[in-house]
């Protein structure tokens, strides 16, 4: 369903109504606004937006790990949040892994991981809101900014005639390095008044040209292309597909590809053997062709095409990881079929990779297929380990708790 939101935008006293788009997308990130709501559905799912599912979690994640100062830099996988820390002795690990969206954490290739299973994408979207605020902004640069190009060409105007002003005033700081609404506390009180100026055109200058840019077109090709928009409201849908278990009765879950299947424990990845995403078993593909184990919608797929999450029709969540640490490869090898928020069935061709490009960057084809809904779902393994098994034929057998 579309639905028409008016922002009601006050700028320099004068007040207009633009209608900025009809499809559950909130460009809220640029100035303040009322909204007129048409249905109490739209605004309850406003609200969802705005507050986020992992706003709480969130916050609690980023002053665990030694709050902004600590993080150098942050992106995430199929399953878990990356970090490259200052200093991973200010890692609170017990703290972190008291919060309920965290399974576990550890340590690799100069990484602090944070797990968070199948929702990592919608828990990143969170931290970003709150880690940008606070000058953490590389997520929130790379989920925005680039991805629509002219916001990101209008904060850089904004930016660099702010920078050329900050220098002109000789407006100085008493320390470097903080970043974000802190930063306002390091500026020298001789300097805040022309200080205040240049954040005034830092704010307004973008603002102005994000709604000029978008008014005649410049710099939009992105949100332009309705391939593109169709998929991003698709991503979006998949997001709030409702995972509560739909039914009592055991869900088969066949095999995803033809190749040796192993037990879990049994996979190079610590995380994985370890269990504490999910249960399951990994497969040695011999072929390079992934299809789908369940009818069901698919609720994550990475545009490294490495990695896909189905919700089945029963409410099973399933994750699939084609390899280990295949994410380097930004998706070089691999070819989706499919998109995310599309309904596909059992035996329906999911994703097509290359075995050979992936050995020769060093790493592993095994691919682990879990369930990751434990709290609802058991896996009910049989058989002797390990074994040939063909795409199509019975893997396991997910068990209502």
């Amino acid at each position: 369903m579309h639905t028409c939101i008016y922002f009601t935008i006050q700028v320099l006293e004068n007040i207009q109504k633009y209608p900025l788009f009809i499809t559950n997308k909130l460009h809220t990130s640029l100035v303040s606004f009322t909204i007129e709501l048409s249905s109490q559905a739209c605004f309850d799912k406003y609200k969802e937006n705005q507050m986020g599912k992992f706003e709480q979690e969130a916050k609690d994640l980023l002053q665990a790990i030694g709050g902004k100062e600590n993080v150098t830099a942050v992106t995430h996988c199929a399953t878990r949040m990356r970090f490259v820390l200052g200093d991973e002795k200010k890692a609170n690990v017990k703290v972190i892994e008291s919060i309920p969206a965290v399974k576990g954490t550890f340590t690799n290739a100069g990484q602090f991981q944070v797990i968070i299973g199948n929702d990592v994408p919608i828990f990143y979207n969170d931290f970003t809101t709150i880690s940008a605020y606070l000058g953490v902004t590389e997520p929130a640069l790379f989920g925005v900014n680039v991805k629509y190009i002219y916001p990101f060409v209008a904060g850089m105007i904004g930016s660099a005639l702010a920078g050329m002003l900050s220098v002109t005033f000789n407006v100085t700081a008493a320390s470097i390095g903080i970043g974000g609404l802190p930063g306002i506390l390091s500026i020298q009180p001789q300097y805040m008044l022309p200080f205040a100026g240049t954040m005034l055109v830092a704010i307004v200058v973008p603002m102005l040209l994000t709604f000029f840019f978008r008014k005649v077109g410049l710099f939009t090709k992105t949100e332009d292309d309705t391939a593109l928009q169709a998929e991003f409201v698709a991503q979006e849908e998949a997001e709030f597909v409702s995972h509560e278990p739909v039914t009592l009765a055991p869900v088969e879950i066949v095999s995803p590809l033809t190749g040796q299947v192993k037990e879990l424990s049994q996979a190079t990845d610590p995380v994985f053997a370890s269990g504490v995403m999910g249960q399951g078993l990994v497969i040695e593909p011999s072929q390079g062709e992934l299809t789908s184990p369940v009818n069901g919608t698919v609720t994550v797929l990475f545009p490294t095409k490495h990695a896909i999450g189905i919700v089945s029709d029963e409410g099973v969540e399933l994750l699939i990881h084609v390899g280990m640490d295949t994410v380097g490869l930004d998706g070089k090898g691999f070819e989706s079929l499919v998109a995310q928020g599309d309904h596909v069935t059992i035996g329906q061709k999911l994703i097509r990779f290359d075995m050979d490009v992936i050995k020769a960057a060093g790493l592993v084809t095994e691919t682990p297929v879990i369930i990751t809904n434990q709290d609802a779902y058991t896996a009910t393994i049989t058989g002797t380990y390990p074994t040939t098994i063909q795409a199509g034929e019975a893997l396991m057998v997910a068990t209502r708790i």
